[in-house]
């Protein structure tokens, strides 16, 4: 290595180039100048030459020829000087390669293992914080389960125990207060109620749910109602031998459907 080129110590590590190495690169020498001017004299007259007898076809075609030869020949150097010329990048492009290979595998191997150390860790304290939830909810954990509530930022180094703590406490209050609101409710759909709010539905959402059933209820109800009225009516005599009580059962009976009677 130049002595222009520092070392690397133990205490730093860098990379270096040299600022002025672009400067340094050597000057590719041609003729190319020579050959431009060449081309533009040589070519003035084919340029204004305009084909007419077969004899300037049979020019044409052994000048065109002449120039595609040219053309390839000079397009070959520029390839053969381009890859010459960027050898020195490539060599450069897969030493670094190497250097970046070494330090990204020492680096996973040191950080998978700070990874694996902060799994753990975030484990253990959502761990803590579940057995916390547990105790606290009780029997009411079959409607709002753990994995329902848990938030993976608990976990996170800036979240502070004390708030986490009160947001699993307000999270029970809640809980106990909508069961509690969904009870009081005292509708005949409890049941369905309760199987909304187990799927984690909002008290709102649960007070909703119930008007939308009662209102479907009130529905279907009309419905046979309006059934009732409109099928068509038909007059029976007939002769019945009971019990007074019997009687008044089958009154009731007839009342209760709606079913007009009378004496024949």
């Amino acid at each position: 290595m130049e002595n222009n080129i520092e070392l690397v110590t133990s205490n730093k590590a860098e990379l270096i180039i040299k600022d002025d190495f672009d400067k340094q690169l050597p000057q590719i020498l041609s003729n190319i100048e020579m050959l431009k001017e060449w081309a533009l004299r040589r070519t003035e007259e084919d340029r204004a030459l305009v084909l007419e007898t077969e004899s300037d076809f049979e020019y044409a075609r052994s000048r065109c020829a002449t120039i595609n030869a040219l053309i390839r020949q000079i397009d070959d150097k520029r390839k053969e000087i381009k890859k010459r010329y960027t050898e020195p990048v490539s060599k450069f492009e897969k030493s670094v390669k190497e250097l970046t290979e070494i330090l990204s595998k020492t680096k996973d191997i040191l950080w998978d293992q700070v990874k694996e150390k902060e799994e753990a860790e975030d484990t253990e304290k959502l761990e803590k914080y579940k057995r916390y939830y547990v105790k606290k909810i009780g029997s009411n954990i079959f409607y709002r389960p753990w994995e329902m509530v848990v938030d993976k930022k608990w976990a996170n180094k800036t979240a502070k125990e004390k708030i986490v703590l009160e947001k699993i406490d307000d999270i029970v209050s809640r809980t106990e207060k909508d069961l509690q609101t969904i009870l009081s409710i005292q509708s005949k759909y409890t049941i369905p109620l309760l199987q909304k709010y187990r799927s984690g539905a909002t008290i709102q959402d649960v007070i909703l749910y119930n008007q939308e059933l009662m209102q479907m209820d009130n529905k279907n109800q009309e419905y046979v109602n309006e059934e009732n009225d409109t099928e068509e009516q038909v007059e029976i005599v007939f002769k019945v031998t009971c019990s007074k009580n019997q009687i008044k059962i089958l009154k009731d009976f007839l009342k209760n459907n709606k079913i007009s009677y009378g004496r024949a």
